[in-house]
Order: structure tokens, then sequence, then C-alpha cells
């Protein structure tokens, strides 16, 4: 697997959960939905993100399939917001 085809693969990894958060978002009431100025820009970073942390693994000499490249694009947005404070891991 090229460079490229990882980077779309982790991206489309970050779509999924894009795809996810909007959905929860659309289940919530109005008044309680996102209205940041920030909100599209953060969120196309999330999706970017996860095809640079793939590219990253490719290039330091690490085999990824496409769903090992979908997994990290996924897990890596969320890894941020953890970090950031945004949410808090759960563990039961």
């Amino acid at each position: 697997m090229s460079c490229l085809e990882g980077f779309i693969w982790g991206s489309i990894g970050g779509i999924a959960l894009f795809i996810h958060e909007l959905a929860v978002h659309l289940k919530e009431r109005k008044s309680k939905r996102p209205v940041s100025q920030f909100y599209w820009p953060i969120r196309i970073f999330q999706i970017v993100i996860g095809g640079v942390v793939v590219v990253g693994y490719m290039r330091s000499g690490n085999q990824l399939n496409p769903i090992l490249a979908i997994n990290v694009g996924v897990t890596w947005p969320v890894v941020l917001g953890i970090i950031g404070g945004k949410s808090k891991p759960k563990i039961n």
C-alpha cells in the first residue's frame, strides 16, 4: 500500500468517526447542538490527522493493511480529544 492509499484509508476512518458524531448531534435538541465557528475546521482537522498518522506509521517502516489504516484513522482523533480534555475514557 502506498502512502497516498494509506492517507486515504486513514481519512476514511476519520470520516467514519465524523459521521458517528454527526448522528449523535442530530439526535440532540437544537439548543444543545454545537454552534461554534470552529466546529467545521476542527472536524476537517480530525479527518486529516487520521490520514497523516497512517502515513507516519508507513514512513517509519510499518506495513499497514486498509482495515488497520481505517482503525488508526478512527482512533487518533479520539486520542487527541482525550489528551485535549474533550472527553474522558470510559472504563467499565
